[in-house]
C-alpha cells in the first residue's frame, strides 16, 4: 500500500476514538467497516446523481417497467453496478441533525438491492441505533463526511485502504490478524498468475469472456486479483466472479470490496458451500481458493455424507470423505466438481489454484477417506 494509502486508512481508523467507553474495541470494524463502504459509494455517485434522479423520474412517469428493467436504467444512468434513488445526499442527511437517525435508515433503504444487501449484513440498522443511543450518529456521520472517498482513490487504492482496515478490525476484535479471511497480496498475486499467465493469448482475443470462482472466498481478494490480472491483459474481457462466504459480516466485507471496485457483487452468496452449493451444475474456467485448514465440517456433516452416498461421483464428495475434524479437501473436491470438462482433443477445461495452509498429502492412513479422495485425483489427473 503507498504512504498515502497507509495514512487515509490511520486516518480512517483514528475515528474510532469517538467510540470509546460506549463501543468494546472488538466492535470498532462494526462502525468503521460499513461507514467507510457508506462514504465511499456516496463519493461514487456524487457526480451522477442528478442523472439517476431524473431517470427514476421518467420511470415513475411511464409506470410500466419491471424491476429489472428499472434496476438496469438507473446502474447505466449511475454509471456504476448500484446506484441510490435518495432526493439527499449524505451531506445533506447530516444537515438535520433531530431527523438524522430516520434519515439515515432512509438514505440507505434507496441503494439498490445490492448494496442494500450488505448493509444488511453488517447489522448496520442496529449499529445506526447504538450511535444514535449513545448521542454519537452525528459526530460520527460528520466525520466519514470530511473523508474524501471518491474518484481520486483509484478502486486498487481503496482495495488496500479497506483491507488495512479489516485486518485492524480483526486484531481488535481478539484475532491474530485478518488471515482468516483475508489471503496476503503478494501470495494472492502468485495464485492468479499461476491461473492466469499461461492463456495470455486466448485472453487478448476480443470478446472474452471468463467466469472465477472462489468457493471460501473471505472477503473476495482472490477473486479480485483474478479479474484485474485477466483486464490488464484485455481491458474489453468479460470476467464473471462467484464466490460463497459463510461468515456473515465477512460476506458484507467481500460485497463491500466488489463495490468499491465497480463491480456487482450478485455472485457472491452467503452460506456454508459443503452444505449448501449455491452454484449447483454450473462449472467455471478458473478455480481458486485459500481454504480453511483443520477446520470440522461437522456442522455440514449430515449433508455431506447424504450427497456422497446419494450421488456418488455424480456429486461432490464421490471419491471419499476425510476425518471430519478437517474439510479441507472436501473443499477440494468441490472445486474438482466445479472445472469445466475438457473436449476430445485435450482442449479446454479448467485451471485450479488451491492453497492449503498444512501439507495435503499427511493425515490419513491407507484405505482412509483422505487416502482414498488422494489416491482419486492421482488416478484421474
Amino acid at each position: 500500500m503507498s504512504d498515502s494509502g497507509t495514512q487515509l486508512s490511520r486516518h480512517i481508523w483514528s475515528l474510532t476514538d469517538l467510540l470509546r467507553g460506549d463501543f468494546k474495541t472488538s466492535e470498532y470494524g462494526s462502525v468503521v467497516l460499513p461507514f467507510t463502504v457508506l462514504r465511499r459509494l456516496d463519493c461514487l455517485l456524487d457526480p451522477t446523481r442528478q442523472e439517476v434522479l431524473d431517470t427514476s423520474a421518467k420511470l415513475a412517469d411511464k409506470g410500466a417497467y419491471s424491476d429489472s428493467l428499472r434496476d438496469l436504467a438507473l446502474r447505466r444512468a449511475s454509471g456504476h453496478p448500484f446506484f441510490n434513488t435518495s432526493r439527499y445526499a449524505l451531506d445533506a442527511v447530516v444537515a438535520d441533525p433531530s431527523n438524522l437517525e430516520a434519515m439515515l435508515r432512509g438514505y440507505v433503504r434507496e441503494y439498490s438491492e445490492n448494496v442494500r444487501d450488505v448493509f444488511q449484513r453488517f447489522e448496520f440498522d442496529r449499529t445506526i441505533e447504538r450511535l444514535h443511543h449513545t448521542g454519537l450518529l452525528y459526530e460520527v456521520v460528520g466525520r466519514f463526511l470530511s473523508l474524501d472517498l471518491g474518484t481520486s482513490l483509484s478502486a486498487d487504492d481503496m482495495g488496500f485502504v479497506f483491507e488495512d482496515l479489516v485486518r485492524r478490525s480483526t486484531e481488535q476484535a481478539g484475532g491474530t490478524g485478518a488471515d482468516e479471511h483475508v489471503t496476503p497480496r503478494d501470495v494472492s498475486r502468485l495464485m492468479s498468475a499461476l491461473l492466469v499467465l499461461p492463456d495470455q493469448h486466448e485472453l487478448a482475443l476480443p470478446g472474452v469472456l471468463r467466469t472465477v470462482h472462489d468457493p471460501a472466498c473471505g472477503t473476495g481478494g482472490l477473486l479480485d486479483e483474478v479479474a484485474e490480472r485477466i483486464e490488464a491483459t484485455n481491458a474489453e474481457a468479460h470476467v464473471s466472479l462467484h464466490g460463497q462466504e459463510i461468515n456473515a459480516e465477512t460476506w458484507a466485507v467481500a460485497g463491500s470490496n466488489m463495490l468499491m471496485s465497480g463491480r456487482d457483487p450478485a455472485q457472491i452468496r452467503f452460506g456454508n458451500v459443503l452444505r449448501d452449493d449455491v452454484f449447483v451444475n454450473q462449472h467455471f474456467d478458473y478455480l481458486l481458493a485459500h481454504p480453511p485448514f483443520g477446520l470440522s465440517w461437522k456442522n455440514a456433516k449430515e449433508q455431506v455424507r447424504a450427497e456422497h452416498v446419494e450421488l456418488g461421483y455424480g456429486g461432490r464428495f464421490g471419491a471419499g470423505l476425510p476425518s471430519v475434524s478437517d474439510g479441507s479437501l472436501l473443499f477440494l473436491q468441490h472445486m474438482l466438481a466445479k472445472m469445466k470438462p475438457a473436449d476430445a482433443s485435450g482442449d479446454g477445461g479448467s485451471r485450479v489454484v488451491v492453497l492449503f495452509s498444512g501439507a495435503p498429502m499427511q493425515g490419513g492412513a491407507s484405505g482412509s477417506g483422505e487416502s482414498d479422495i488422494r489416491r482419486w485425483i492421482i488416478e484421474n489427473d
